[in-house]
C-alpha cells in the first residue's frame, strides 16, 4: 500500500512540477486559454520536481526490498514486490518523468508557423517577459489569435519575443492585454 501511494504521490508531484507547462495547454484544449493559474506555479517547479525524486525513490526502495515473510512451518524467507507491482512502478516512473521533463521536450511537439499575409496585414513585434518554457509560447500564441484583427502569431521562447500579424487599426492594448490573458506573462510593443 506504500508503494502504491509513494508512486501516485511521484506522479502527481512530477505533474504539478510541470503544470506551468502542461496546465495552459489542458485549459486551451478545454477552451480556458485565459487562465493563467498553472502559470504562477513555475516558481515552485523545482520543489516539485525534488519532491518527485524523494517519492519514486520512496517507492521503488519500498518495492525492491527484501523483505522477510513468515511461513506456515516457521521458515522465513526473503522477497521484493511482485510482478505487478513492479511493472506499475515503471509505468508510473516513466510517466512522472515524461511529465516531469515536458517543458524541456515540448517543442518537438508545438511547430509554429506564421501564416501568409493579406496585402495589407502589418506585423506587431512584441517583447514577452515571463515565460518559462515553449509551453507557454503556445499559450500566448494561441491568446494572441482570439485578438480581433489577428491573422496569425509567432511566439519564439527563445528569443521571448512574438511576430503579429494583424490588420490595419488592430489594437495594440488589445495584443499586450491578450498577453497578459495567457498567464503571468507581459508584453511590451517593439520599436
Amino acid at each position: 500500500m506504500k508503494e502504491k501511494i509513494a508512486s501516485v504521490g511521484a506522479l502527481a508531484s512530477a505533474a504539478l512540477a510541470s503544470v506551468c507547462c502542461l496546465g495552459p495547454i489542458v485549459l486551451i484544449g478545454l477552451g480556458l486559454g485565459g487562465v493563467g493559474l498553472a502559470a504562477g506555479l513555475a516558481k515552485y517547479r523545482l520543489f516539485f520536481l525534488g519532491l518527485t525524486a524523494i517519492l519514486l525513490g520512496s517507492a521503488f526502495y519500498m518495492t525492491y526490498r527484501k523483505r522477510k515473510v513468515a511461513c506456515a512451518d516457521g521458515s522465513c524467507e526473503f522477497r521484493s514486490g511482485s510482478k505487478t507491482m513492479k511493472t506499475v512502478l515503471w509505468v508510473i516512473a516513466i510517466l512522472a518523468v515524461g511529465t516531469a521533463t515536458f517543458p524541456d521536450w515540448s517543442a518537438l511537439f508545438l511547430s509554429k508557423h506564421l501564416a501568409a499575409a493579406s496585402a495589407n496585414a502589418q506585423t506587431v513585434h512584441l517583447s514577452i517577459s515571463g515565460m518559462s518554457c515553449t509551453a507557454c509560447a503556445l499559450s500566448i500564441e494561441r491568446s494572441l489569435k482570439k485578438v480581433h484583427g489577428v491573422e496569425s502569431a509567432f511566439v519564439d521562447f527563445e528569443k521571448a519575443e512574438a511576430a503579429v500579424l494583424v490588420e490595419p487599426g488592430t489594437s495594440t492594448d488589445d495584443l499586450l492585454k491578450a498577453v497578459s490573458a495567457a498567464g503571468d506573462y507581459t508584453a511590451k510593443i517593439k520599436n
